[in-house]
């Protein structure tokens, strides 16, 4: 594996960790500085943020931060501190996942106790429910075949990387309901999906003249699923009693 190779790892990091911060702004980094109304996120993040939302957002930084710190480790070829560090992730990787799980449950409870009816909102709820319902199960798999497979650093990196294009769903989510004039923002968000798994496609093809079967696979699978959550599950009625009875 040669030192520009691991470049692409490292530069992806620092590309989804300022996608992040641009998509979770409004509601989280800069709250204090966005009216959610004008952004079209009154239904999603009207109210103020609960103690656990707090805490799910600084785990779900640390995650991103700690990506870049590892593929900066193996950039820069110190293997051992990688390994040391990756036992932390593993930890921290849980913790998100379970935060997700309580988080999800525990805000889709809340917005059918508020008792409000209105199609935008309903469908709204539907689509953060099963969105992360659709991306838990795949992170909690990447993360533990990841771990397996440390040792064996073809495989490892690139179900890591997939593990973190797991965060773009709910990223890209908001950035489509922003409000600027003269973008259509959900083409913008669905281009910037495209990008990032197109991204190693292309890497290992130039690369290596071939794609690994893990992104073939994995790439395809995560926009697959972004798109039922999005579009297909919300609408349908048996999935919306499910959400209503939570």
């Amino acid at each position: 594996m040669t030192h520009q190779r691991d470049n692409f790892y490292f530069y992806m990091a620092w590309a989804l960790a300022i996608t992040v911060f641009i998509g979770f702004a409004p509601t989280f980094y800069l709250g204090a500085s966005f009216d959610l109304s004008r952004l079209h996120l009154e239904g999603m993040e009207q109210r103020p943020s609960r103690p656990l939302e707090h805490m799910h957002g600084f785990i779900a930084t640390l995650w991103v931060a700690l990506f870049i710190a590892q593929t900066g480790f193996v950039r820069s070829t110190k293997i051992s501190k990688h390994r040391k560090l990756g036992i932390a992730g593993m930890v921290l990787g849980v913790i998100l996942v379970v935060q997700i799980v309580v988080l999800m449950f525990q805000t889709t409870s809340a917005r059918n106790a508020a008792g409000i009816l209105d199609e935008p909102f309903v469908t709204l709820t539907n689509r953060i429910f099963w969105g992360n319902v659709v991306m838990v199960v795949p992170m909690a798999v990447l993360m533990t075949v990841g771990y397996l497979n440390r040792r064996n650093r073809h495989i490892h990196r690139r179900l890591m990387l997939l593990l973190m294009l797991c965060l773009l769903p709910a990223t890209v989510g908001r950035i489509a309901r922003f409000e600027l004039p003269g973008l259509p923002m959900a083409a913008v968000s669905l281009l910037i999906l495209l990008g990032f798994l197109s991204a190693p496609v292309i890497h290992d093809y130039i690369t290596r003249q071939r794609v690994h079967p893990l992104y073939l696979i994995g790439c395809p699978a995560i926009l697959l699923l972004t798109q039922l959550a999005a579009f297909l599950l919300p609408q349908l009625n048996f999935v919306r009693a499910v959400v209503a009875l939570l």
